[in-house]
């Protein structure tokens, strides 16, 4: 009974710990810096303004997030060179 307890204890707690992709920015109308974590094979939503997107950690890694967010900061430069 004692060896059916650790075991059961050992596989119960084999699932806690996950890899996670970590992405850091910096706001540019704070100043913050921001930190934002996605587990590996999972997804999160990204909003750029009036833009959302839904992003799995794949897309993390080749690299379309930074395509993405680099497309709409040449919009909004664009934008804002019409304005002033």
């Amino acid at each position: 009974m004692r060896k059916l307890i650790i075991l059961f204890l050992l596989f119960s707690f084999s699932g806690i710990y996950s890899q996670q992709i970590v992405q850091t920015y910096t706001d540019r109308c704070t100043g913050a810096t921001k930190v934002f974590t996605v587990q590996l094979g999972g997804s999160t939503v990204i909003t750029f303004y009036d833009r959302s997107k839904v992003f799995t950690s794949a897309e993390f890694q080749n690299g379309a997030l930074t395509n993405v967010v680099r497309t709409n900061l040449s919009i909004l430069e664009e934008l804002k060179s019409m304005f002033y």
